[in-house]
């Protein structure tokens, strides 16, 4: 299997950076690659101004005033490089390799994308020094850091992640759109989407595919004539040749109580009908209303006498009765204050 990432940002300044490190438990190494499959150089030189990382050291506690400086992390780095565009290829791959063999490989498409730069480097592993920071900087592990730097449009950086390096599924990606992924894996090809909100049509093999949706994917056997092997569409429609897969429409909205546990919580009484039972509506979103922060879960069991639903997976956050205040579980344990809001959503798969 493999991980398509979408993460699309609204707001911001001039710089956008995503980052993906490698193993948080060893010493890697780290090569990119073109998709011809060709290394490609990595040559020294600095992520970010003097300017912007001013007279850095190391801070001291929490609440040492260097914390102010938002770029003081990136005093961190070290041996950091900028790999030379390759124009003449769709992808580009990381391929991060421990030293006791464990790896994984990113892909990250060229086409169809903003304009970026690809920066590797080293960091600090916390894990490997055991928390203790004078150990701090003995342990290193590898990253990337994608860059994108004034934008036209709201960025969206978009990869995927094989994690397996001893068996990689995926073999290449193209980016249609910002929002949207082609992916061969192997003898498949898929199409990957998120908040697609107007229709897509694209030919592959002699057939025309229609996708348009808020999350969704369709598998394709490339040696089968593309015939449709795996779908799933979360208030959307696809459409292959005539044939629609579809999840029309966005079910009833809530507020959350509380929440129990690991996957538990309580919503209020709803005026609109609960999905019911035979209905292919086992996805949710969670909202926070202040900041807008969205999380999604598919839906493990809901039981509507009690209006307490369980989700497949952790939530991740609690929340108590009476104060509309969402706690991150894990660092850095944010608190989101504003009503949480609870969306059904249509969804169909096989």
């Amino acid at each position: 299997y493999y991980a398509a990432d979408f993460y699309e940002i609204q707001g911001g300044y001039e710089t956008y950076d995503y980052f993906l490190h490698g193993s948080a438990d060893a010493e890697d190494s780290l090569t990119i690659w073109n998709g011809r499959g060709n290394a490609l150089r990595q040559v020294p030189a600095p992520i970010i101004s003097p300017a912007k990382l001013g007279e850095w050291r190391a801070p001291k506690d929490h609440r040492d005033p260097i914390l102010r400086n938002p770029c003081y992390a990136y005093g961190f780095f070290r041996d950091t490089c900028v790999v030379p565009p390759d124009n003449a290829t769709d992808f580009v791959k990381a391929g991060f390799l421990s030293d006791n063999g464990n790896g994984f490989s990113v892909f990250i498409p060229a086409s169809g994308s903003n304009t970026f730069s690809l920066y590797t480097g080293k960091n600090p592993s916390i894990r490997q020094a055991q928390e203790n920071s004078e150990l701090a900087d003995k342990y290193f592990r590898k990253f990337i850091c994608i860059r994108m730097e004034n934008p036209r449009q709201p960025p969206v950086f978009a990869t995927v992640i094989n994690p397996y390096a001893k068996n990689e599924i995926v073999k290449g990606v193209e980016r249609i759109l910002p929002n949207l992924l082609k992916i061969n894996a192997g003898g498949d090809v898929d199409f990957v989407f998120e908040n697609l909100r107007k229709t897509k049509t694209v030919k592959i093999g002699g057939k025309t595919l229609s996708l348009t949706g808020d999350y969704g994917y369709i598998s394709l056997d490339a040696q089968q004539d593309f015939s449709v092997k795996k779908y799933h569409v979360v208030n959307g429609k696809l459409e292959l040749d005539n044939k629609v897969i579809a999840a029309n429409g966005s079910g009833c909205k809530t507020s959350i109580v509380r929440t129990a546990g690991e996957n538990e919580l309580t919503f209020k009484e709803t005026v609109f009908p609960l999905p019911e039972r035979n209905e292919l509506s086992s996805f949710v979103k969670v909202i926070n209303k202040n900041s807008k922060i969205s999380f999604g879960y598919f839906i493990k069991a809901i039981d509507r006498d009690k209006k307490t639903l369980t989700t497949r997976g952790p939530l991740g956050f609690k929340a108590e009765e009476g104060t509309d205040i969402m706690e991150f579980k894990s660092f850095p344990k944010y608190k989101l204050d504003g009503e949480n809001k609870l969306v059904f959503f249509k969804v169909n798969f096989n």
